[in-house]
């Protein structure tokens, strides 16, 4: 009896917590623990938003395929894609869609974007150069057929976002978020306390996400899928420039951590080293 006597303290406590403040917490709890600049700031440089876009536009191919298969817009559809970095999936849309709405607020990512779309001679994408948080509704020209974020919810008031979601959506709207821990954050977690004398509290995941908009009234569609992601390097000199950073590790001794770290992980392909960095992520979609 005292085994029921809690499960049921247990479902009674995940009923009644508000979940927007846990996801708030948890978001907070991320950013305090970090010791390297959120993305606005990252990518507010051009050069890093270059190379991510070279990167992941290549590494993250089916992702990209499955999202405009999931999203299938209609020569007349209408897109918002908030968080939408260099294009990545704002450009392939502008393609299929009459119109494509994208909310960036590093100025590196759309700096990029913009090269894109002038390359291509792409007309139909609407830049907002601002956070989510910071967008007037009617400064976007509402409604849309189909409202994006994909692996953008950064917001500490997620609650407060989505229900700006739904209020510019005429059709679904679609959330793209990690079902597990990413590589780059488990990485976090396992070098922290020896890098910076402390623990690295990772994002909230997707249960949190699925928690927040249950507790709105939406219940989602979730499909749990893998993310095929790796890293190459032609040396372990490229390969500590490029996590020594993301990782704060800036003297000799925390630079030989990461790089022993890595190594164990690490296999070799021909002249290269290689990564694998594998995890899951999840499509969380309703019509409004």
């Amino acid at each position: 009896m005292e085994g029921s006597r809690s499960g049921n303290g247990m479902v009674e406590d995940i009923t009644a917590r508000d979940w927007n403040l846990v996801w708030g917490t948890l978001v907070r709890r991320h950013l305090a623990s970090a010791h390297f600049p959120d993305n606005i700031r990252h990518y507010s440089d051009e050069e890093t938003a270059r190379r991510y876009d070279s990167s992941h536009s290549k590494k993250f191919k089916r992702r990209i395929d499955d999202t405009l298969t999931d999203l299938n817009p209609g020569p007349g559809s209408r897109i918002l894609d908030i968080g939408s970095g260099p294009g990545t999936l704002a450009v392939p849309l502008s393609k299929r869609a009459r119109e494509v709405s994208a909310v960036e607020p590093a100025k590196g990512m759309v700096a990029v974007l913009r090269e894109r779309l002038n390359k291509e001679k792409i007309s139909n994408v609407r830049i907002i150069p601002r956070t989510w948080e910071d967008v007037d509704i009617q400064d976007i020209d509402p409604p849309y057929d189909t409202v994006l974020a994909a692996l953008s919810l950064g917001m500490e008031d997620l609650r407060g976002a989505v229900e700006k979601m739904q209020a510019m959506a005429s059709g679904t709207v679609n959330l793209y978020w990690f079902a597990d821990v990413p590589f780059w954050e488990r990485m976090c977690l396992d070098l922290w306390p020896d890098l910076h004398g402390s623990p690295y509290s990772p994002q909230p995941l997707l249960d949190t996400l699925y928690l927040v908009l249950y507790h709105m009234g939406i219940y989602a569609n979730v499909q749990v899928r893998d993310l095929e992601n790796w890293y190459r390097f032609t040396s372990e000199q490229e390969m500590c420039a490029h996590f020594c950073p993301m990782l704060g590790a800036t003297t000799p001794s925390q630079e030989n951590l990461v790089k022993k770290y890595l190594k164990s992980r690490a296999s070799s392909d021909k002249n290269d080293i290689f990564i694998p960095a594998t995890s899951r992520y999840a499509r969380v979609w309703w019509r409004v």
